[in-house]
């Protein structure tokens, strides 16, 4: 067995390797790192270059620089911290990350099951960044990428184009794009955006006048300290875990600029209901006293069906693979994975209390501030209220901003609540029977 000044433990095991990384016994004040919006650039196309294995080895000293106890065998690593566990696969191929709470696809094209969330270079660049000491930054660059940040060259085609920005003659910039292309060649990478998935909870929002202040006596949720969330990622991971595979229904209101006589907000409102395989999800326009349904889906476990209003005129269908995936329908697992990470991933967050509801101790958090989340870029005046139970489970979620869409400014509300815990039951729909069974002409 081996120890390096890392904190790490190497030894065999059946064959393969297996080393613990364990966080420094002594850390120094955090701080951000500071450094040029070139400087991240630069260290984000290096770590695109890293191989699976060697960017399981800087996942693994991250996380342990995070605080916690990290295990890498392979390209999987392990973290575990406070009693919470999170599985990170770096690369491979769609099913093997189904056991995974994590997948680090560092180009950003990797695809995962529903629930699994998926980072890219650009999401550990920004946890170099903010998650971890300026000199600890410095050391794990030095270290996985041959130097700190501010000494690590460019590559060719950030050098071209810095060359080309102090403004070269027409014909010298002619050529060093000849010469970039032929030495890059032609390459699209594709950046998955985050599908905009349902907003948070109406009926059960979080309201000020009832918070209790009192000391932190209870177990607190994972990721989540008295003064607000330390970790998303854990409590992203402990929000999946709690809500997988329950009977439970989700009630998600959001509000979309439409142009009916003029451009205004509607409100649209998704009904989900889960038994932990099957879910159905309604989906319905207008206010609340006034709602007009849009269409159902139905998913059976392994494929989804929808009833869709056509002018009047229901419409039945199967849905393609690639429709379930790319889908903006909000469905139980793309909530369970996106909820936490969309809307709670503002730079502050601040733990204001405790409420008490139906029997249960919720900790109310309220965060402010540009959201990380790409699927929110843009938006300003961002504020989130969230209630979390102690299990990771956030119950109750409102987030409000402003967007500018067709030159016009509106301020939107979304809402996701979490309800009927265990006591929700699913039933194929009527025309699911019909249609899909084999009798040809639905009727309603």
């Amino acid at each position: 067995m081996t120890r390096t000044n890392w904190g790490s433990e190497t030894w065999a095991e059946s064959g393969s390797t297996r080393t613990v990384y364990r966080p420094r016994a002594v850390r120094g004040e955090q701080m951000t790192p500071t450094a040029t919006d070139d400087e991240r650039a630069v260290v984000e196309a290096h770590l695109r270059r890293l191989d699976p294995g060697a960017c399981a080895a800087l996942v693994a000293d991250l996380w342990a620089e995070r605080g916690y106890d990290a295990v890498r065998e392979g390209t999987v690593v392990t973290a575990t911290r406070s009693g919470e566990t999170l599985a990170i696969r770096v690369g491979g191929r769609r099913g093997d990350a189904a056991e995974a709470d994590v997948l680090v696809s560092l180009d950003g094209s990797g695809t995962a099951p529903e629930g699994v969330r998926v980072l890219d270079a650009a999401d550990l660049t920004e946890r170099l960044w903010y998650a971890v000491d300026r000199s600890v930054a410095r050391e794990l660059c030095e270290r996985h990428l041959g130097a700190p940040p501010a000494d690590l060259r460019p590559p060719l085609g950030m050098r071209v184009r810095h060359h080309l920005s102090s403004g070269p003659s027409p014909a010298v910039a002619a050529l060093a794009l000849v010469a970039v292309v032929a030495v890059v060649g032609a390459v699209a990478v594709g950046m998955p955006g985050g599908s905009d998935v349902a907003a948070p909870p109406g009926s059960g929002a979080p309201a000020a006048d009832d918070v209790t202040r009192t000391p932190w006596e209870a177990r607190l949720p994972p990721g989540i300290t008295s003064e607000g969330i330390e970790d998303l990622d854990v409590l992203a991971a402990a929000h999946r875990r709690a809500a997988a595979d329950r009977p439970l229904t989700i009630w998600v209101d959001r509000e979309e600029p439409t142009y009916d006589d003029g451009w205004r907000l509607t409100t649209l409102d998704f009904d989900l209901r889960s038994n932990g395989e099957e879910y159905t999800v309604a989906v319905s326009e207008g206010p609340r006293d006034n709602r007009t349904r849009l269409g159902t889906l139905y998913h059976d476990g392994t494929n989804s069906y929808v009833k869709v209003a056509n002018r009047g005129e229901p419409s039945y269908r199967q849905l393609s693979p690639s429709e379930q995936e790319r889908g903006t329908v909000p469905t139980p697992p793309r909530l369970s994975l996106e909820l936490v990470t969309k809307y709670l991933s503002t730079p502050t967050t601040e733990m204001t209390g405790t409420v008490e509801r139906d029997g249960r101790t919720l900790y109310r958090l309220v965060g402010t501030g540009q959201p990380a989340s790409r699927s929110l870029d843009g938006v300003e005046n961002y504020t989130v209220t969230a209630e979390v139970g102690t299990d990771g489970l956030v119950y109750n979620l409102r987030a409000s901003y402003d967007i500018v869409e067709n030159e016009r400014r509106y301020r939107k509300t979304d809402e996701v609540t979490y309800a009927r815990l265990d006591a929700t039951t699913v039933t194929a729909p009527a025309w699911y029977e019909r249609r899909f069974a084999g009798e040809p002409t639905p009727t309603g």
